[in-house]
């Protein structure tokens, strides 16, 4: 296992206002119709019983794996290298355009609780969970934002082109085919296998609230942002609620110091790390420097 130096993230400084845009009707429409089919299963209980719930869970905890080590250890932060394999197994299991929030996400790394902060603590907690989708933003920034190794990675430029078609495969296609086969039913294998997973994975991974939440609870490695360490945040987010840890060293592939955290992403890279050769580095911050 080979261990890189990870590099500490610099204060942020305040830039020029972003431009809120028109609301962004798709995003929003899109995002209240996939809340209210949720609301159906209270009126549409699986028949297949257990086979429903482990196609949930299995839906579920698939989208958080792509998130918490694909797209936000990988590819937004490379805090560890990731062999082809690896990088496509990953990019099929995305279901949103990763090159694009990638670029975003690290607008939100350098500019963290600034005016250019895509979903910044300073607008509030509503804004900064789920507001920002709603508007068509102009991001005065995003331009100087990194994204050569992105553009380099043909897994990236391929995903990227095709994310559309492969999202609609993900989300919709696959879900009613395995409900058709497996539950006996095309509705219940959207519903349990396709939108309920997506809301989870919305809320829960990092995305919604550790944009929000994890960055009004909790203090500990750094006081120079919002971001905090939250306990309920890691446990639902798979060690990703360690936010403080990851603002002050953002290339720190185990989001956390601690050995006694929950951190399941952190032991899968670490197993791969060291008994495969899917993963053949990764990127830790020696302990002097956190101590510092």
């Amino acid at each position: 296992m080979e261990f890189i130096p990870s590099n500490r993230v610099t204060s942020p400084t305040l830039d020029t206002l972003q431009q809120k845009g028109d609301i962004w009707w798709s995003n929003a429409l899109g995002f209240l119709a996939a809340h209210l089919f949720v609301l159906l299963a209270w009126w549409y209980p699986p028949k297949s019983g257990w086979k429903t719930y482990t196609l949930l869970l299995l839906n579920w905890q698939a989208g958080m794996y792509w998130i918490t080590i694909g797209y936000h250890r990988l590819w937004n932060h490379r805090s560890f290298t990731a062999s082809m394999p690896l990088r496509i197994f990953l990019a099929g299991l995305a279901r949103w355009d990763f090159r694009g929030a990638s670029v975003r996400h690290r607008l939100h790394d350098r500019y963290t609780d600034t005016e250019s902060d895509p979903y910044s603590a300073e607008n509030g907690l509503f804004f900064s969970h789920v507001g920002w989708i709603f508007y068509k933003t102009k991001y005065p920034k995003l331009p100087l934002v990194q994204k050569e190794d992105l553009d380099s990675d043909p897994v990236v430029v391929l995903h990227h082109r095709y994310f559309l078609e492969l999202a609609f495969l993900t989300c919709l296609v696959l879900p009613r085919a395995i409900g058709h086969v497996w539950l006996g039913g095309v509705w219940e294998g959207l519903l349990y296998g396709g939108i309920i997973p997506r809301v989870m994975i919305w809320h829960c991974a990092a995305i919604f609230l550790i944009n929000s939440m994890a960055h009004h609870i909790g203090q500990e490695y750094t006081i120079e942002v919002t971001a905090r360490e939250n306990l309920l945040l890691t446990m639902l987010a798979q060690g990703e609620g360690n936010h403080n840890f990851h603002h002050a060293f953002p290339c720190d592939y185990r989001n956390g110091f601690k050995s006694t955290d929950w951190n399941p992403t952190k032991w899968i890279i670490a197993f791969l790390c060291k008994f495969t050769s899917l993963i053949p580095s990764v990127c830790t911050t020696l302990e002097r420097e956190v101590e510092q």
